[in-house]
């Protein structure tokens, strides 16, 4: 066990009251965590996807049939599809990582129970969780890859990793008292993180890259906020909800009040790109890999729909989809991959066919990103 620095003093004193101090571990030197390797039981695919036509506006719901488990990967099921998908599935026991090869069955890693939030650093290497343990107070934040996590900070309230640079993390904490806020970012292999800035109270740290650092409170009174590496303010606290960033420093952002909508800003989140034309509840939303395109979930009365805006605000491409939640991108931009409630699957949006495939699954999960 290794202490981070007191934000006092250089060193940090061998017997100091855990109350000064933040608990951090690095990977590896967690015990007792046995992770499986085995197939997911919870995870089933029909032995094919279902074919779907969309237009802009009209598209037909898929009609799907009981999950069968099937050898096939999603390349099969899916054609076209050649990227490895890794989904995460919540359960009370556990919290399990399915990755589904483009051929050959799905597996899956459970890790410790209680783990929400995982994340993805920029290469898909390195998977970041937080949850409740018995390792000081507060949230513990877990670090690893798609085969084992191990715990790395305690007292943590927001984390993210870095827009560009690969197993580059951030997090702030918002315990013990005198380091509430204190934003601290790290590269694992390191020693120890770096403290950087402090947030204000109640504020997250949710994105990282070259152009700053993003923090954002939630709730009632929504705000969003860029400062620098000395905690200047690069944008100042502007209503509304931050839904992704690139690595170029786009950020597409759903404001309110007299700022309300869906625009792509920069870090200085001036006014920027307006998607004047997006209608309904904005459920979610994800740049494409090259940063010039956007998938938008939108809600609008009882259906939920998948857009694809360009850079400048007009809309590209829409399809029905199922309940959806999450959205995320192939590497190659020609599918777009939502996570659906109900019914519980995953529904690939073909671009370069206009096709919708469906593939159900028996639990719906809680993030998905492909590589």
């Amino acid at each position: 066990m290794i202490e981070a620095p007191d934000r006092r003093s250089p060193t940090a004193a061998a017997d100091q009251a855990p109350r000064r101090s933040i608990v951090w571990m690095v990977p590896g030197i967690a015990a007792g965590i046995a992770l499986g390797f085995l197939l997911a039981s919870s995870f089933s695919a029909v032995d094919g996807a279902a074919d779907v036509p969309v237009g802009l506006v009209e598209t037909t719901e898929t009609e799907t049939s009981p999950p069968t488990r099937a050898a096939e990967g999603l390349s099969v099921l899916v054609p076209g599809f050649d990227s490895v998908l890794i989904a995460f599935q919540v359960f009370p026991s556990s919290t399990e990582m399915l990755v589904w090869p483009p051929r050959g069955r799905p597996y899956a890693n459970p890790f410790p129970a209680g783990l929400w939030g995982p994340r993805f650093d920029v290469a898909r290497d390195s998977v970041s969780l937080a949850g409740r343990g018995r390792i000081g107070r507060g949230n513990v934040l877990y670090v690893g890859n798609q085969n084992t996590v191990d715990p790395l900070a305690t007292g943590v309230l927001g984390y993210a990793w870095h827009d560009n640079e690969p197993d580059r993390l951030v997090w702030n904490v918002a315990w013990p008292p005198d380091r509430e806020g204190d934003v601290y970012r790290y590269r694992l292999g390191e020693p120890e993180p770096e403290l950087v800035l402090r947030a204000a109270p109640g504020q997250q740290v949710v994105s990282w890259g070259t152009w700053g650092y993003a923090l954002q409170t939630y709730g009632l009174g929504a705000a969003i906020e860029i400062l620098d590496d000395g905690g200047g303010v690069i944008g100042p606290s502007t209503p509304g909800l931050l839904l992704d960033t690139t690595a170029a420093g786009t950020l597409l952002i759903e404001g309110a009040g007299e700022s309300a909508g869906l625009r792509l800003t920069g870090p200085d989140l001036s006014e920027g790109t307006s998607l004047a034309g997006a209608t309904g509840e904005t459920v979610g939303g994800r740049f494409d890999p090259t940063g010039s395109e956007v998938a938008r979930l939108a809600r609008r009365g009882e259906a939920t729909y998948l857009e694809v805006w360009d850079g400048e605000g007009n809309l590209v491409e829409e399809a029905q989809v199922g309940e959806g939640y999450a959205a995320e991108w192939s590497p190659d931009s020609r599918f777009v991959i939502v996570a659906e409630r109900r019914p519980a699957s995953l529904a690939f949006f073909d671009r370069a066919e206009g096709l919708l495939h469906r593939v159900p699954l028996e639990v719906a999960p809680q993030v998905i990103t492909a590589r």
